[in-house]
């Protein structure tokens, strides 16, 4: 099982979790309920709104928290997925059709400042290829980038060296500096013999507490 959260903050005085679902493990379900799950939010989003989506999935063998600054457009997955569904790995399956196979998607959230206020939290620049990897791939295209991209469009109030920081390759876009209006982020934890369920959840809310000020601090900038 997955989960998928998003919270938005219209009036930058305290974040409000609008809903979270668990999903299935499965590609069908990610492709399907997803955009369902974000879609109402993103339509009903100011232009002063930011909105976040978090997803969670388990690391069977991790240890500790990890944070996953990129998403990767393969799936090459080692194991079918709940629904039976195994790509062939010899033919390159992609998570977005128009991107070429292997590309490279990041998070527009500083993941490496949100790291250094939690310091059990471990940064990760490997999702895998499987199920968690398609999810923050299509999260990242989908909505992140996306939607940014409708919403550079369709404003008349944002000054030129916004759009121009919300544009910039990869390694701009790392430093949080961005106008954009949605951010996707993945989060890896353990088994709950690692780390037990409660002390996730503590570990969870600081997290959230972690990002909402990051995403503040870039508005009000």
């Amino acid at each position: 099982k997955m989960s998928t959260g998003s919270t938005s903050n219209a009036s930058l005085v305290s974040p409000n979790m609008v809903t979270t679902r668990v999903l299935n493990t499965s590609v069908r379900t990610v492709s399907e309920e997803l955009p369902q799950l974000v879609g109402t939010q993103q339509q009903q989003q100011l232009a002063t709104t930011r909105l976040i989506l978090l997803h969670v999935g388990v690391a069977t063998k991790a240890t500790r928290m990890r944070l996953e600054r990129y998403a990767y457009n393969s799936m090459q997955f080692d194991m079918a997925d709940c629904d039976g569904y195994l790509p062939n790995n010899d033919d390159k399956v992609v998570v977005v059709k128009d991107l070429p196979h292997g590309a490279v998607l990041e998070t527009n959230l500083n993941v490496k400042d949100i790291v250094k206020e939690l310091q059990w939290l471990e940064p990760s620049i490997d999702p895998g290829r499987y199920v968690c990897n398609y999810t923050y791939c299509f999260s990242l295209h989908c909505f992140q980038n996306n939607n940014n991209k409708k919403h550079q469009s369709t404003s008349t109030t944002e000054s030129s060296s916004s759009t121009t920081a919300a544009t910039e390759s990869s390694s701009s876009l790392s430093t949080g500096e961005t106008s954009s209006t949605t951010s996707s982020l993945f989060l890896h934890i353990p088994p709950f013999d690692a780390i037990p369920k409660e002390e996730q959840m503590n570990m969870l809310l600081d997290l959230l507490d972690v990002i909402y000020k990051q995403v503040v601090s870039i508005v009000v900038q």
